[in-house]
């Protein structure tokens, strides 16, 4: 996360998409950019996985609060 709230690529997604897989995370936030690496992830991992992707910490945040707010 940069300082004006901007969401920075991250290494490893593949892994941790694979984490939360097998520990049944109910929710990944993952920056926008890298969206590239998410369409190379097992098609069992992304069906699994509510993953949903993010350019900055405000839609990060605003989706939490939504998806609070429906449980």
């Amino acid at each position: 996360i940069t300082l004006q709230g901007g969401v920075r690529p991250i290494d490893g997604l593949r892994e941790k998409l694979a984490a939360a897989f097998l520990t049944e995370c109910p929710l990944v936030l993952f920056p926008r950019k890298n969206l590239l690496v998410w369409e190379k992830v097992p098609a069992v991992i992304r069906s699994r996985v509510n993953a949903l992707p993010v350019d900055t910490l405000d839609e990060a945040l605003a989706k939490i609060r939504e998806l609070r707010t429906d449980a």
